[in-house]
């Protein structure tokens, strides 16, 4: 019987290390999307201001008159 407890409690063991690495795995998968994700909206928030703040320039040029 001692036997049969210490197999299982190895195969446990096992078995909880392989969840945990691939849980491991799959946060620091969901940490690359998240990543990945963010750095697309970082870069599209980018696109807007500068759209923005162009298109502001222009129209405050276009009131006031270009003074070059």
């Amino acid at each position: 019987m001692e036997r049969v407890i210490n197999t299982l409690s190895k195969n446990l063991s096992v078995w909880g290390r392989r969840a945990l690495v691939q849980t491991s795995d799959g946060l620091a998968s969901l940490k690359d999307v998240v990543l990945d994700n963010g750095n697309v909206l970082l870069s599209r928030a980018r696109i807007a201001f500068s759209d923005a703040s162009s298109t502001t320039l222009r129209a405050i040029q276009s009131r006031f008159g270009s003074r070059r």
